[in-house]
């Protein structure tokens, strides 16, 4: 099961709690990585809490950037080349349990 909290966050709940249990409730957690994502407080939170949650993590990059130091750890896939075939089998294969 894939939880996304655009489409499970309601007006008026607690959003960092939902998204604290959605990654507490999760095998592993896969980062969308841009360079807004490497920018955002928000996305480090996530995969900081992951990481400290001990979750499996999975960058995926999505234009060429450097990564933060911490997800420098984590083996990434990168979806920024369009012409090269992107690695969809290599994410499915990853977030299988």
């Amino acid at each position: 099961a894939v939880w996304m909290d655009e489409d499970s966050l309601k007006a008026g709940d607690r959003w960092k709690k939902e998204i604290e249990q959605g990654i507490k409730k999760a095998d592993s957690l896969i980062v969308l990585m841009s360079s807004d994502a490497t920018r955002s407080n928000w996305v480090q939170f996530e995969w900081a809490y992951a990481k400290g949650a001990g979750k499996k993590i999975i960058p995926v990059i999505l234009e060429q950037i450097e990564l933060p130091g911490p997800l420098n750890d984590f083996q990434c896939l990168d979806f920024n080349n369009a012409i090269a075939e992107r690695p969809w089998g290599k994410l499915f294969d990853a977030v299988k349990v």
